[in-house]
This record gives structure tokens, C-alpha cells and sequence, in this order.
């Protein structure tokens, strides 16, 4: 989904949980579609720790251990987010998202 459509419902979204008393945690968006709302990234409250995976093993389906040692694990941060405030904060964005719809819709924060 573009970055501009997160941009548009994330308001509305966020005041769904926080009127019902629910913590929101959303992983994958740059900090820039969260407009500085850190607590709403899970980049931000990110801790190294092992996950459980399913893919193929020797062909067949299988379970496997991942060491996340940051939150950036199949993500980058293209040129545009070079001057961006919350670079050191921020994971960026994936791989995959970038190969999709390319990098147009960052918007850096300001300052350095």
C-alpha cells in the first residue's frame, strides 16, 4: 500500500486505540508516514531478540531461528533519507516496498 494512504488513515486509526485504551505498535513504516508519533513505530521500542520462522529446510517445510539484531531486517533507507532527523531512529523502509513504489513518498523530517 502507498506510503500516502498509511499517511491518510493513521490518524483515524490511531484514535481507534488510544480511545480504547489499546497500545498501537506498527512495524515496517518509516517514521517519517508516523509524523513524529514515535510511539506508534515499533522501530522505536525495538530490542534485539530471536524469532521463529517458517521456510523450507532441505526442501521440505521447517522451522528456523532468526537473529534480529535491529529493526531494519529487509529494509533500507534510500538517498532521500540522508538529511531526515529520525535517520538514527528509523529502519527505513522494505526492500520490497521500495522495488514496488520506489522512494517518492518518504518525506524526511526536518533538521539534522
Amino acid at each position: 500500500m502507498p506510503l500516502s494512504r498509511w499517511r491518510a488513515r493513521l490518524p483515524g486509526l490511531a484514535r481507534i486505540f488510544e480511545d480504547a485504551g489499546v497500545v498501537l505498535r506498527l512495524f515496517g513504516l518509516p517514521l517519517c508516514v508516523m509524523d513524529g508519533r514515535l510511539e506508534l513505530s515499533n522501530d522505536a521500542h525495538f530490542s534485539p531478540r530471536v524469532t521463529v520462522e517458517r521456510r523450507s529446510v532441505d526442501g521440505a517445510p521447517g522451522l528456523t531461528a532468526i537473529l534480529s539484531r535491529d529493526a531494519g531486517r529487509r529494509r533500507s533507507k534510500p538517498a532521500v533519507c540522508r538529511p531526515c532527523s529520525a535517520r538514527k531512529l528509523c529502519a527505513g523502509v522494505f526492500d520490497r516496498y521500495l522495488e514496488s513504489f520506489g522512494g517518492a513518498e518518504l518525506a524526511p523530517r526536518g533538521g539534522q
